[in-house]
């Protein structure tokens, strides 16, 4: 059974992704084309047959800030795109340019690419992302950068971290539970098994913390301890 629905979910994924991407390469205006690929992204759940149940979207505070998320499965991207709101910028790592068609769509919506591997490149990227979060955009990120098939939760990068101590942006941390097992690392088998989004209140005046080191150690503990096992 796990097979026939398999296929009947990725097919139901192409069906919808291939004539978004088709759209998004020639509508104008970011935020539309970000509205149409997140209702698409619901869409997509909805045919799947999984549920996204949502909590504490009115803890995003109508200022910009940085929403950092806990990453354990493929899935991860599509469903926090799916449950924040379209202004958000997302911020993914380079290796996802290798992948055209997802790169396309991707781009299309405004993400931010960055480099974890070369040294001298991360420290571009950031510098770029901080401009971005300079200029008044909201952006979604993993600092765990990537996940891996063990359970548990990464070390985060310091990225997020960085940008929001020197900008003093709110940071929300935001759990999602049940990705890993509806869809596991180098597995493409996906389980029917609903999916929970909880967003947490803001971290108001991340600046305040002595170093990023101690800021991102603070978040690391938090997450540790709702989503360390997952």
């Amino acid at each position: 059974m796990h097979h026939i629905y398999s296929v009947y979910a990725y097919s139901a994924f192409l069906f919808l992704t291939i004539p978004l991407i088709i759209v998004l390469s020639v509508l104008p205006g970011l935020g539309l084309r970000r509205r149409l690929a997140r209702r698409v992204g619901r869409m997509i759940f909805f045919i799947m047959g999984i549920k996204l149940n949502i909590r504490g979207l009115e803890n995003l505070p109508d200022e910009p800030c940085i929403v950092i998320a806990n990453h354990a499965s493929y899935l991860d991207g599509m469903i926090l795109f799916a449950s924040l709101p379209p202004r958000f910028t997302f911020v993914i790592k380079r290796e996802v340019t290798s992948v055209p068609f997802m790169h396309l769509l991707l781009r299309r919506v405004g993400s931010h690419f960055v480099e974890r591997t070369n040294r001298a490149e991360a420290a571009n990227h950031l510098k770029k992302m901080l401009r971005r979060a300079q200029s008044g955009e909201s952006l979604a990120i993993f600092p765990e950068g990537t996940f891996r098939v063990e359970p548990g939760l990464r070390n985060f990068q310091k990225g997020a971290f960085a940008v929001a101590h020197k900008t003093n942006m709110p940071m929300i941390p935001v759990f999602i539970h049940g990705a890993r097992k509806a869809l596991p690392a180098e597995e493409w088998k996906l389980t029917r098994i609903p999916l929970f989004i909880e967003i947490q209140a803001p971290l108001h005046y991340p600046g305040k913390f002595e170093n990023v080191n101690v800021l991102k150690q603070h978040l690391q503990e938090i997450f540790q301890a709702h989503v360390g096992n997952i």
